[in-house]
């Protein structure tokens, strides 16, 4: 939004308040929006063909079009048996401080 108000010379207030109130103006930016990231694509695609920067291009993705890296990430709940070790431990605490 702030670089959109500072292309159109308004203040960003005044186009934050017309985008949430006005209907012809959300629609406007948001297709912008889209435009922009169909842009972004093409020119990943162009930099990667022309100049074999696939680095580039991943960067470009990641600011731009909010792309990552997919990472797997398996996990296993152990919160019951962690809580089973803190009472093990405090019974233990307790039972050494009566000794």
């Amino acid at each position: 939004m702030p670089e959109i108000a500072a292309f159109f010379k308004v203040p960003l207030r005044t186009l934050e308040d017309r985008y949430t109130n006005d209907p012809k103006v959300r629609a406007a930016i948001d297709q912008g929006r889209e435009v922009g990231k169909l842009s972004v694509r093409r020119k990943q695609m162009q930099i990667m063909n022309d100049h074999d920067n696939p680095t580039m291009a991943i960067w470009l993705g990641k600011q731009l079009l909010g792309q990552r890296d997919k990472h797997d990430v398996v996990t296993e709940d152990k919160s019951s048996q962690a809580l089973s070790e803190a009472f093990n431990i405090l019974n233990d605490m307790v039972k050494h401080r009566q000794s």
